[in-house]
Parts: structure tokens; C-alpha cells; sequence
């Protein structure tokens, strides 16, 4: 039987055009966010951590009824951020959406745009 499912949620994202002072608080939030303790904090919260250390720690299944279930599915989980293919997806799904949003587009036009890029993509990843 093969087994995976999608990591949720987006990444961080740093851009290149902010001043130092900017990126280097984006860096530190990522630092903080990304520490055990504040992690461990977020996950007796009621959030969930993909961190391994958070994830395998002797009462994280204590903290909520479903992270046992959470925890045992990380192991087959597939990080779609690495696919190169996926970040150009995105833009195009998110442009398309604004479009509609702002009334540039109906919500099908946008739709339609954005099932005709991901068909494109596919064809030319495979």
C-alpha cells in the first residue's frame, strides 16, 4: 500500500526587498516560532508542530485526543513546497483568485485560467 498525504499550510517567506531591520525580524520570528519550547507551547495549545523533537516527545499525545493519530502521519507526509512545479501553481491560482475577487474576472473565468495552467504544467513536468 502506498501512503502519503500533503503538509498544510504555507512557508515562511522572506523577500529580498525589505530593508535589514525587516529581515532580520523576519529571521528572528522564524527562529522563535521554529524553537522547540515555543512549538511545545503551541502544540498544548491545541496547534499542531511537524517537528520531530515536538512530535515524539513522551507527552505529546497527552495534549489533544487526535495528536496521536497527527504524529503517526508524519512519517508519510510529502512537503509539496519542494516541487518546483508547485510554487508556480500557486502564483497562478493566487492571481487568478484576486482577479475574481476584485471583479476583474468571474469566479469561473478564473477557474477555467487556472485549470488550463495547471493542465499546461502538467504536460510539461511529466
Amino acid at each position: 500500500m502506498i501512503r502519503w498525504s500533503n503538509i498544510g499550510g504555507q512557508p515562511f517567506i522572506i523577500t529580498t526587498w525589505n530593508s535589514d531591520t525587516v529581515t532580520k525580524e523576519a529571521v528572528d520570528f522564524c527562529k522563535w516560532w521554529l524553537s522547540k519550547d515555543t512549538q511545545l507551547k503551541f502544540a498544548q495549545a491545541g496547534g499542531q508542530s511537524a517537528m520531530r523533537s515536538v512530535y515524539t516527545a513522551a507527552d505529546y499525545n497527552t495534549f489533544r485526543p487526535w495528536n496521536r493519530a497527527y504524529a503517526l502521519s508524519l512519517d508519510w507526509q510529502k512537503d509539496v513546497w519542494h516541487v518546483p512545479v508547485f510554487y508556480d501553481l500557486l502564483v497562478e491560482q493566487q492571481e487568478e483568485f484576486s482577479k475574481a475577487i476584485t471583479g476583474q474576472k468571474t469566479g469561473k473565468e478564473a477557474l477555467d485560467t487556472i485549470a488550463a495552467f495547471q493542465e499546461k504544467s502538467s504536460r510539461t513536468t511529466t
